[in-house]
């Protein structure tokens, strides 16, 4: 699916590729997405695309420089294809719908598509101090035909978040519908329905669902970290006043003392493996940062 929101010239260095001697890309070209794609097995082995990706994987190894950026997959999929493929319809590919923020060139092309002051603000949106805004804006949800719930923010897992999830334009078949967050707000002069994203894809979940994509090991994982952290301390107070009641012993005691401390490092070196899966003796502070 093409997607010009974003151009090749936001994922490729072509200074790079120029100094390869290689000239033969635009950089205005749309980004290809890859959120949905079918492909003839045939004509694809005939072509050996996973070859020319493969090779754009070692050009990038080779290379003295980067040549591209933000990630490693999206940039030799697209040199590789290049237009060697017949696009779907942009609603095929509404995608970053659980993403938490959108890059400097999404933004703007928000603010050129009708989205000005009092939109963002309605939305709840704010901006970084390089140009990236938050939450997502998904405009594509009206009338898209697949939602691509990709990014970190997935539905089942705002409750991790303090932030304000993604936000998308109501789906045309869901506008009879009730909505527990909704905004209304102006895009080119027109009204438009925002509602979070995370609405719409509950309405397509049942609970017993719900329940079993739910992440039970991480629920207790900030008070399980938090609680060792608490018993090291402890841990770390005796040892510091033990450190200077040895520093008063007579020259017998202290030579026991360190026997019985020598057994206690052996107890905290397998704590240590158990839980960091390391065989290194270093301080448990220093695992911890």
């Amino acid at each position: 699916v093409r997607d010009c929101r974003e151009r090749w010239e936001d994922y490729i260095d072509f200074e790079a590729l120029h100094s390869l001697g290689i000239t033969d890309y635009d950089p205005q070209a749309c980004v290809t997405r890859r959120s949905i794609f079918a492909y003839d097995v045939s004509a694809w082995t005939k072509s050996n695309v996973t070859g020319r990706i493969e090779e754009w994987l070692l050009r990038y190894e080779r290379s003295s420089s980067d040549l591209w950026f933000d990630g490693v997959s999206m940039a030799p999929w697209m040199l590789a294809l290049d237009t060697d493929y017949m696009a779907l319809g942009e609603e095929w590919a509404c995608d970053g719908l659980s993403r938490e923020s959108m890059s400097l060139p999404e933004s703007r092309s928000l603010r050129k598509h009708g989205f000005d002051y009092t939109a963002f603000k309605t939305l709840g949106v704010q901006f970084s101090d390089y140009g990236r805004i938050q939450p997502y804006v998904a405009t594509c949800s009206s009338v898209a035909k697949v939602l691509h719930f990709d990014g970190g923010m997935r539905p089942w897992h705002l409750d991790r978040f303090d932030k304000m999830p993604p936000v998308c334009v109501l789906p045309v078949s869901l506008q009879e519908q009730q909505w527990k967050w909704s905004r209304r707000v102006k895009v080119y002069c027109e009204e438009t329905t925002f509602i979070s994203c995370a609405e719409v894809w509950w309405r397509y979940i049942s609970e017993d669902t719900a329940c079993a994509l739910k992440d039970f090991n991480k629920e207790w994982q900030a008070h399980e970290e938090m609680w060792l952290d608490h018993q090291l301390d402890a841990e770390e107070v005796v040892w510091v006043a033990q450190r200077e009641a040895v520093d008063k012993m007579q020259e017998d005691d202290q030579e026991r003392w360190f026997r019985e401390e020598d057994k206690l490092k052996d107890k905290r070196r397998l704590r240590f493996r158990q839980r960091w899966g390391s065989d290194e003796g270093a301080s448990w502070r220093a695992r911890r940062d």
